[in-house]
């Protein structure tokens, strides 16, 4: 009876661990872990018997990872121990089934490898074959091992672990102390494209207003700047008060610093200007060059037609790259029209290319930047359809910021998120957290 109630407790106190862990969106965690994997493994028990005990079993294991250095396992199989190494002469214990959970950390990694330390606790169900059957009984216990992994390719990786395991509801005097070693795969669940990111873009100008200029906060210690983030977050025009937390006052100026400020906002004014006017001398060179290559075409289309096309009138790659960079340049260029005609052209040439995605998430930020939020919110979710995608998680933060701009702060909370949740290891995933503890 009080082997069976010390179970129980095991098993609750396991549950109660691992709900406490993943408490931020612990559903879609635990239906989704970020791996699982499958081990072999080798169980002694020591002061069995005098020789030698060790058996076979097998384990299967999910894996969630709680940031880039902490995970939690959790596993059931099956393990037996034998009188003698690995064969079975005349004494036999089954633990059937074996269920644990683990928290580990990874200490580093060199190239593949990745060390890693752990503890957690265990819970099985045991019978012995003696001269006459011993059992079954419940038993738990908790343990401590290290192990190292090697990563074989981007989803694939070879661990090896090993552990010493102290049975705290064992009866015996003394009780029960095992040792365990396991090795086996792990596969992961994550797309693999994530971890080979490859992006093609034109670097920004001095004037262009890149997405983290948003995050940008003062540092020269006046505190005369605030984070442009939060004008989302302020009430529109007529509105009485800034979204702020309970008791906390809204900050005042004085003349001098608000004549400091009026002095800034102009220096930006004719900063921008200047900006403005070498745009338009930039996009009039550009037209002269797009005009003399046009005239260019036109002589040799009949001789190349076709040169630059793959099989069945499908772009070629470089062609594809080409094209992207030009209507990319557009973006840069405040040219969102334009942009948004190339980029939809491009896509529907070739929907299968590696950068049909980044032409949908092109469209949205050219709508989000022409004020028409609902297009761009609907450009950013078709990102999301597609199968892999490098701009899953932008697109998923840029709807989100969108949303906001339309009022609707209910789904882009879910789509912050969906942002922590999805891509955690996302250089995203803290902005997004910024916004989720505002909301």
């Amino acid at each position: 009876m009080k082997r069976n109630l010390l179970f129980v407790i095991a098993v609750v106190f396991f549950a109660t661990v691992n709900i406490s862990v993943n408490a931020q969106g612990v559903f879609q965690r635990i239906v989704k872990p970020d791996a699982v994997g499958g081990s072999f493994v080798a169980t002694h028990r020591d002061g069995l018997v005098k020789s030698t005990s060790a058996g076979p079993g097998l384990e299967l294991f999910l894996k969630y990872k709680i940031s880039p250095k902490m995970f939690i396992t959790t596993g059931a199989g099956i393990s037996t121990i034998y009188d003698d190494m690995l064969s079975y002469k005349s004494f036999k214990t089954t633990l059937l089934p074996t269920a644990e959970i683990k928290a580990g950390y990874n200490l580093f990694s060199v190239k593949h490898f990745s060390p890693f330390v752990f503890a957690g606790l265990q819970a099985y169900r045991w019978k012995s074959k003696l001269p006459v059957n011993v059992g079954p009984y419940y038993d738990g216990g908790a343990f401590v091992g290290g192990g190292i992994e090697y990563a074989i390719n981007d989803q694939w990786s070879f661990n090896v672990s090993g552990d010493y395991r102290y049975i705290f509801t064992d009866d015996s005097n003394p009780k029960s102390k095992f040792w365990v070693a396991k090795s086996g795969l792990t596969y992961s669940l994550k797309s693999a494209s994530r971890k080979k990111k490859e992006e093609i873009e034109y670097p920004l100008g001095t004037g262009d207003l890149a997405l983290d200029d948003l995050f940008k906060e003062d540092t020269t210690g006046s505190g005369s700047e605030k984070d442009a983030l939060a004008k989302l977050f302020e009430p529109e025009k007529g509105g009485s008060a800034s979204l702020q937390p309970s008791g906390e006052t809204k900050t005042t100026y004085s003349n001098s610093e608000i004549g400091q400020l009026m002095a800034k906002i102009q220096n930006l004014k004719d900063e921008m200007e200047q900006r403005m006017n070498q745009i338009e001398e930039l996009q009039a060179k550009v037209e002269s060059n797009e005009k003399a290559i046009a005239e260019i075409s036109r002589n040799v289309a009949g001789e190349y037609a076709g040169y630059s096309r793959g099989s069945f009138g499908v772009l070629s790659a470089r062609e594809f790259k080409r094209r992207y960079q030009a209507a990319l340049q557009k973006f840069y260029n405040r040219q969102y029209k334009e942009a948004i005609r190339d980029f939809t052209q491009l896509m529907n040439s070739d929907p299968d290319n590696r950068l049909a995605s980044n032409c949908q998430y092109w469209i949205g930020e050219s709508y989000n930047a022409l004020h028409q939020y609902r297009k761009a919110i609907d450009a950013f979710n078709a990102v999301l359809r597609y199968k892999a995608s490098y701009k899953f998680d932008d697109a998923l933060l840029m709807s989100g910021l969108c949303h906001l701009k339309i009022g609707d702060k209910s789904t882009a909370r879910e789509e912050f998120q969906q942002l922590v949740s999805r891509f955690p290891d996302s250089e995203y995933a803290p902005k997004a957290m910024r916004y989720l503890g505002r909301l």
